[in-house]
């Protein structure tokens, strides 16, 4: 098991200790357009945007293959956010959707 592997364990067990916040994000504050792109492994990742709200940020993240000459299956990234700043803050994922 390499490092990433075991730090999207010990994220996901520490997201199940998380209180989740009963009223949602609150209301839309700004929408900030990151557009940073990185290149790992075959597949390029796209930040695209953070929608900024009252309770907390939705950050948007595509995942795109490089070459689309042969079928792998689903994919299941095994991805790692780290924010830099002043406050404390908790980071999980939302949500996933593909295009086929």
């Amino acid at each position: 098991m390499d490092i990433s592997q075991m730090n999207w364990i010990f994220q996901s067990l520490a997201e199940r200790n998380t209180p989740a916040r009963p009223d949602g994000p609150g209301k839309l504050l700004t929408v900030l357009p990151l557009l940073k792109t990185s290149v790992v492994d075959g597949f390029e990742y796209e930040l695209t945007h953070a929608m900024q709200h009252e309770h907390g940020s939705i950050v948007f993240l595509e995942i795109n293959r490089c070459q689309l000459d042969e079928s792998i299956g689903p994919i299941f990234p095994h991805l790692l956010l780290e924010v830099n700043g002043g406050q404390e803050y908790s980071v999980r994922r939302n949500g996933s959707h593909s295009l086929p």
